[in-house]
């Protein structure tokens, strides 16, 4: 894919006629190409991490310095219109590697990228097409149909779904035909998942959210005790000693228990919810680290996540798959919030 220039006599051309002229036709296909290339390079390190970690890509050099979700309006709308589409070429989903700068000089392809040794990986097949010597390449294929007798039956096979790394079943008509967004309004489709995974975790740093949201603090990181406390007042006193600035490793050695940050999450909460937390975090603000908030521990919440696996890249050695809240726990004290030992049981039994 190459992105093009609005001296492009292409451009000019396809774009005369384009909503805003030429500047916002070669605005708008950029964008697109660097939404299918960037699509193209998560599928193929999906396939390639896939046996390894639970995420696709990272933020980070390992996946050309991806920094994330963006608000852009002219990149999401690229997205949505290019929905379902990778590159490929004889029969492979092509990694989708890209420069963001070649000093203004042609380049081949190859040449204008990195030769960092995490970005040495063949394409992946999409059908009967070959495969790398090196590597041989994984088939991107269908779903397989599954049958069962009844209804109970069918729940019966969606509780082994964890067992088999999915969610649940994909519901679908069988002569219905792939669509663009959220099809199952038609009725064709439906996503039944299994009951998420659940913990009662404590809110320990906030950030603002995005958009509409900016001016609140809605994206929050949660903990769990690295064991249980005694009673409310050992818990209390942990609280007291972060709030007077003491840091945990210090008060892990005065023999009290420690929070252990796990997840983020910021989905889940009602408008009227995130005012009335966002509220409470400005008022036990401890520390500010650019965006983030330090507060003080006393919000507990539950969470809900689809998967949970070992991770020697968190410190709480755990990580869990798109976690988000489902209900603020009012009624749980701080010191019953779930410990590492919790979160480490769900992980053995759902392995």
């Amino acid at each position: 894919l190459s992105l093009m220039s609005s001296e492009n006599r292409a451009a000019h051309a396809l774009g005369r006629h384009y909503p805003g002229g030429v500047p916002a036709f070669v605005t708008a296909m950029n964008a697109k190409a660097q939404a299918i290339a960037a699509r193209s390079y998560a599928v193929v390190e999906d396939d390639r991490w896939s046996e390894r970690r639970h995420y696709d890509v990272v933020a980070g050099e390992q996946s050309q310095a991806w920094i994330g979700a963006t608000t852009n309006p002219t990149a999401l709308q690229a997205v949505r219109e290019t929905r379902g589409m990778v590159l490929v070429h004889d029969g492979l989903v092509v990694p989708g590697y890209y420069s963001s700068a070649c000093g203004g000089r042609p380049a081949t392809a190859r040449g204008a990228i990195t030769d960092n040794p995490h970005h040495a990986i063949a394409p992946i097949a999409t059908g009967d097409g070959p495969a790398s010597a090196e590597r041989p390449a994984a088939a991107l294929r269908l779903s397989p149909r599954v049958s069962a007798p009844d209804w109970p039956a069918l729940a019966a096979l969606r509780e082994h779904s964890r067992a088999r790394q999915v969610e649940g079943f994909m519901l679908k008509r069988h002569d219905a035909r792939y669509g663009v967004g959220r099809t199952r309004e038609a009725g064709l489709w439906w996503k039944w998942k299994i009951e998420p995974l659940r913990v009662d975790a404590v809110l320990v740093y906030a950030q603002r959210g995005h958009g509409r949201r900016a001016s609140l603090y809605t994206d929050y990181t949660f903990a769990v005790w690295d064991r249980a406390p005694a009673d409310a007042a050992e818990a209390q006193r942990y609280v007291d000693g972060v709030a007077a600035g003491q840091a945990p490793p210090a008060l892990r050695d005065a023999g009290l228990p420690v929070l252990v940050p796990f997840a983020k999450a910021y989905s889940g909460l009602t408008d009227a919810e995130i005012r009335q937390v966002d509220a409470l975090l400005r008022r036990a603000t401890l520390e500010k680290f650019g965006p983030v908030r330090t507060v003080v521990p006393t919000l507990v919440f539950e969470l809900g996540f689809e998967g949970i696996q070992a991770s020697a890249r968190h410190k709480s050695g755990i990580a869990v798959r798109f976690p988000r809240m489902l209900r603020w726990r009012t009624d749980k004290p701080l010191h019953e919030a779930d410990t590492l030992a919790a979160l480490q049981a769900l992980h053995a039994g759902s392995a």
